[in-house]
């Protein structure tokens, strides 16, 4: 797996969260931003489907399942316009491929 980096950035004000996944360990995604918006590692209920941690090319790696696992922010608040950035390595081209969704 890669080292990924997600940098969600509001262009009038700059970085709105930014996470490394550099965590060794759980849950918790630490934000590199001084909004501190942690975000968390989540599965549709079941524990055993909640991303792992891997070893990337540079530092860590999260490892999903494939079908219900993802991780998760806290509420940005209203913006009109961000951009959203990751690395990605998929193990197969199928179904389509969720990257980010706002709700």
């Amino acid at each position: 797996s890669k080292s990924i980096t997600v940098k969600v950035v509001n262009p009038s004000n700059g970085p709105i969260l930014t996470y490394d996944f550099d965590e060794s360990e759980g849950t918790r995604l630490e934000d590199g931003t001084q909004t501190n918006k942690s975000g968390w590692l989540a599965s549709d209920g079941d524990v055993k489907r909640i991303p792992t941690r891997g070893t990337g090319v540079q530092g860590k790696a999260l490892v999903f399942e494939g079908t219900r696992s993802y991780a998760s922010t806290p509420a940005l608040g209203v913006y009109d316009r961000f951009a959203f950035a990751a690395w990605v390595k998929l193990d197969r081209v199928g179904n389509a491929v969720f990257m980010a969704s706002k709700d």
